[in-house]
């Protein structure tokens, strides 16, 4: 309990841990609420040209930045040693920046026409920053300033929000995005090292320095085969169809992501906390912690399944009004993109407790060969289909999404002994349940249409009228679920 007790930075490791959360969130509010505005002062193509260097910038900074972070807060050597580290980080940061100058250098050449080559110089310097603020992070951390850090994180996003914004306002291109993200970094960075004071050391030890390069070439292809996967759609799609198409995506892909995140995290955190109890449990009672985790999801998941279902059904039924209310209505060609890629997210969602269940029965190890085969998939499927059009992509999403859940069924199954059939058998209510909301739900919207009001207004009640019919239904024809749903939440399963 000591441990627990301990001081970080003037605040309990719980309140470090909410400080943590709380500039996470706001991080991600931040991006979108750029991302909701720069939409309303750009066209589709010019939103392509930023995703699409975007992408090429962020798979760059994962050979810049590589894991610094976790290998500085995990090292047990000095602090002389981690001077050593940052050194060798901030010139791989310098190195990987250089080149994305002389790639500049090379795009001005060739064409003038886009701001192509001043956004790559511009996101080759925040490739640098970032480098530095993954040592920074790293450095805090390790001596327990972590809420100086989320302090710093909260303090950039905002200040980035209100410069791209700003620039935005003033007539500015989609280089006002790059510039906030450079104000964000800036201020995480200057004010990282004002409290850390630490700096690189002026040379590297021989051990310290093979140590590094084995650490380096451990992480470097998970990290980078990773962040592909995630962006490898906007860049066969931008260099197959053109610009616009891209930023459509892009732009779809973006805000079905912040709704998923909505669920899925939650999912996460609840799943942590109900499985390491049926786990602990059955060991105490000496019995295997699979038959534990088999009894506790052949209650949970079809609850997890009951709640995200009927939600992506309807962010992809009126995905056209809702892209159109958040971004205008030039984009609603981006409404079709992202009712498929709900889809996809919906498919996934077995897979978000799967690392959960496997590092609870000691099979953790299982996982990264099955990661390596679905990213691989997803890979190839973006690209057969990428010649198709922004839709064709979304479907091959979805296709890596049967794929996905197929390896975590069978990875569940095999190793933490989940009995996927009992599971799916207790779910079947959902079909039926739904059915009749959504029936509800496009009969209000008929009625409501007459009136004349907004699509995002009609939607909204629609929505909400589905979802009570919805639960209604649940609550007649499984109560127990529901029962189960409050056990959960309430912290007695």
């Amino acid at each position: 309990m000591a441990d627990i007790a301990r001081k970080f930075g003037g605040t309990t490791v719980l309140g470090s841990g909410v400080a943590t959360a709380v500039a996470r969130g706001l991080s991600q509010l931040a991006q979108l609420a750029v991302l909701i505005v720069a939409a309303r002062y750009l066209t589709p193509e010019q939103f392509g040209v930023f995703a699409l260097v975007s992408a090429f910038a962020v798979i760059a900074l994962q050979f810049s930045e590589a894991g610094w972070s976790e290998l500085i807060i995990s090292w047990s050597d000095t602090e002389e040693t981690i001077r050593e580290i940052t050194l060798v980080a901030w010139l791989t940061g310098l190195a990987i920046g250089a080149l994305g100058i002389g790639a500049a250098l090379i795009a001005n050449a060739l064409d003038a026409a886009h701001p192509i080559a001043q956004l790559i110089a511009l996101f080759s310097v925040w490739i640098f920053l970032s480098t530095v603020a993954a040592t920074q992070s790293g450095i805090l951390i390790r001596r327990e300033r972590v809420v100086y850090w989320a302090g710093f994180q909260i303090c950039g996003d905002l200040a980035g929000l209100v410069t791209a914004i700003a620039l935005l306002h003033r007539g500015h291109d989609v280089t006002a995005l790059i510039w906030g993200r450079l104000v964000q970094q800036t201020l995480l960075v200057g004010g990282a090292l004002t409290v850390s004071r630490l700096f690189p050391a002026a040379r590297v030890g021989r051990e310290t320095a093979i140590y590094i390069v084995r650490f380096y070439g451990s992480v470097l292809a998970t990290r980078v085969l990773a962040t592909l996967r995630s962006y490898v759609a906007t860049i066969f799609i931008g260099m197959f169809l053109g610009l616009a198409s891209a930023g459509l995506y892009r732009a779809a892909d973006r805000l079905i992501g912040a709704i998923s995140e909505l669920i899925v995290d939650p999912v996460r955190v609840i799943a942590w906390v109900v499985f390491r109890r049926a786990a602990t449990r059955a060991s105490a009672a000496g019995r295997p912690a699979s038959e534990g985790l088999r009894e506790s999801a052949n209650t949970f998941l079809p609850i997890i399944l009951a709640v995200a279902t009927p939600a992506f059904f309807l962010v992809g039924w009126f995905s056209t009004e809702l892209v159109a209310f958040v971004f205008g209505d030039r984009w609603k060609e981006a409404g079709l993109i992202m009712a498929i890629l709900a889809a996809s997210r919906l498919l996934f969602i077995p897979s978000s407790v799967t690392l959960i269940l496997l590092s609870l029965v000691g099979e953790v190890r299982r996982l990264p060969p099955i990661s390596l085969l679905n990213c691989l998939v997803a890979i190839a499927l973006v690209f057969a289909t990428a010649h198709f059009g922004p839709a064709a992509v979304a479907l091959g999403e979805v296709g890596a999404g049967v794929v996905a859940i197929a390896t975590s069924i069978y990875l569940q199954a095999r190793y933490a002994g989940i009995d996927w059939r009992t599971i799916l058998l207790r779910s079947v209510f959902i079909v039926p349940t739904l059915v009749l909301g959504l029936l509800g739900g496009i009969g209000l919207t008929s009625v409501i249409a007459r009136l004349g009001w907004p699509d995002i207004m009609t939607a909204a009640l629609a929505s909400l009228c589905a979802l009570a019919i919805y639960a209604l239904c649940v609550a007649l024809v499984r109560p127990r679920v529901v029962r189960n749903a409050a056990h959960h939440i309430g912290g007695r399963s």
